[in-house]
């Protein structure tokens, strides 16, 4: 079975003087990372959003210090990697390629349906549908919002329930959902 983190997590040392000390550094999906933060930044979630709504891939970056006395080889991955220090986001840019708009309009211009498989962000997917134009309808996804699935526009403007089918979009589904 294959398991996906969306993290991945070092633990380093540093010798100052044969003064050794341990530290874990971890880097991943901002909503995962999020969980494992012992203080969550006010503007986490806002600021890592609007990255992504404009097309970027965000990474969260975070540390801890482990302190001197750990046995690395005994360190259990959810007990180093818990009550860490937010550092940041990472925000990588990578623009579509010049052919990418026209071939999708080849496609749909000779009738071809078309969908988009990708293992990026539900937001970031919908930032690339837009401009590639994939779909003519405005992009709607299966979210969950305090515990409860909704649709959802991809900037938050605009939620439905489930249960009533929300018309004149475009359904973007993502791993959980």
């Amino acid at each position: 079975a294959v398991v996906s983190t969306q993290s991945t997590g070092v633990v380093s040392q540093q010798d100052n003087n044969y003064n050794v000390e341990y530290f874990v550094m971890t880097k991943g999906a901002p909503e995962v990372i999020k969980t494992m933060l012992a203080k969550v930044p006010e503007s986490y979630d806002e600021t890592h959003k609007q990255y992504t709504l404009q097309g970027g891939r965000v990474i969260a970056l975070a540390k801890r210090a482990l302190g001197k006395d750990v046995t690395v080889r005994d360190l259990q991955r959810e007990d180093a990697e818990r009550d860490l220090e937010f550092c940041g986001f990472v925000v990588f840019s990578t623009p579509l390629k010049k052919e990418s708009k026209a071939a999708v309009t080849m496609l749909r211009d000779s009738s071809h349906y078309i969908v988009m498989i990708t293992g990026d962000s539900p937001l970031t997917a919908c930032y690339v549908a837009n401009q590639l134009r994939i779909s003519k309808k405005n992009l709607i996804l299966i979210q969950k919002d305090d515990g409860v699935w909704v649709w959802q526009t991809p900037d938050e403007s605009e939620e439905y329930p489930i249960d009533s089918p929300a018309k004149g979009f475009s359904l973007c589904l993502t791993g959980p959902a």
